[in-house]
């Protein structure tokens, strides 16, 4: 049973006196648990629309391509029995329908074309998969307990599931350190804290587009092993937090979006996890006008380094 210990001393005279209190848990964390899990939900739900779309997009042109390719196969046909009449019997008039046969069909058009419709087809069905694959990845729950994590893989998962969030306002790189660790975390929980850093980024550098009519901003994430800690940085170019509410970013239900676009509840769910569940670190450097840096760090144990 999970339990919290206070201890206060008080004095009666010169007595002192010292009063223990244990507080069952168990429901505190069970309803954060919930919360969690509902946080994870929503953003789910609010990623949904986006991911719809970039399925969407691939999609389309695969349906246009092999429409494309079902409309010219008549007149491919086409040729090719007009090409076995000719062998055949090749005369002057079983000649001249393989000419008109091949120029009807735009031969050398469509010779050139179907190998970039195919091969473009090839390529939507390969995005549609890694989304696909990303998202099974992404909402796939790891439990409540730490397992084995490839850092890497589950940094790649988020950020192609969020790349609706950020693919049109600023360009995402990713500097991953060879070699790196496995990490014992509870993935899903890390890929969330990611996720609503990653979802804040972008949302920093789109008001600084929409106040400063600027270009695309940047968001770089690092992963590197720093003494016997896995740190991970998530940096952005967007409009920075100002200095008076730095101290406040991680208070549960702080916010300064607007109505429906943040509940408050994601940095202070990333420190949760970070801080108290993985008994990790969750530091933010900002400079209002230049932007934000968030620094991750996740204790590696003698089973990491083995």
């Amino acid at each position: 049973v999970p339990l919290e210990v206070t201890i206060s001393e008080m004095k009666i005279g010169s007595n002192p006196i010292f009063n223990m209190v244990l507080r069952d848990t168990t429901e505190r964390h069970l309803l954060e648990d919930q919360l969690r899990h509902a946080q994870k939900l929503e953003s789910i739900g609010q990623l949904a629309a986006g991911i719809a779309h970039e399925i969407n997009t691939p999609v389309q042109y695969v349906s246009d391509n092999i429409s494309f390719i079902r409309k010219v196969f008549t007149g491919i046909l086409n040729v090719l029995e007009n090409s076995k009449i000719v062998m055949e019997t090749q005369t002057d008039e079983t000649l001249e329908d393989l000419k008109k046969a091949i120029k009807k069909a735009k031969l050398p058009f469509v010779t050139s074309e179907i190998p970039k419709a195919l091969d473009q087809s090839i390529d939507g069905l390969e995005r549609i998969a890694t989304i696909v694959r990303a998202m099974k990845s992404f909402s796939h729950s790891s439990g409540d307990q730490m397992k084995e994590t490839d850092i890497k893989e589950a940094i790649e998962t988020t950020v192609t599931v969020a790349r609706s969030e950020w693919k049109y306002v600023a360009d995402v790189t990713c500097d991953f350190e060879d070699n790196l660790p496995l990490v014992y975390c509870l993935r899903d929980e890390f890929n969330q804290v990611v996720l609503n850093i990653l979802v804040n980024a972008a949302h920093a550098i789109e008001d600084a587009i929409n106040a400063n009519q600027r270009d695309k901003g940047e968001i770089k994430l690092s992963v590197k092993k720093e003494d016997n800690c896995i740190a991970v940085t998530i940096a952005d170019n967007g409009n920075g937090i100002p200095k008076e509410i730095q101290d406040k970013i991680f208070d549960p239900f702080f916010t300064t979006k607007e109505i429906g676009k943040g509940t408050g509840q994601g940095l202070s769910i990333a420190y949760n996890v970070i801080v108290e569940k993985h008994n990790g670190s969750i530091h933010v450097a900002s400079e209002e006008g230049k932007g934000t840096t968030f620094k991750i760090k996740l204790p590696l144990t003698d089973n990491n380094e083995t």
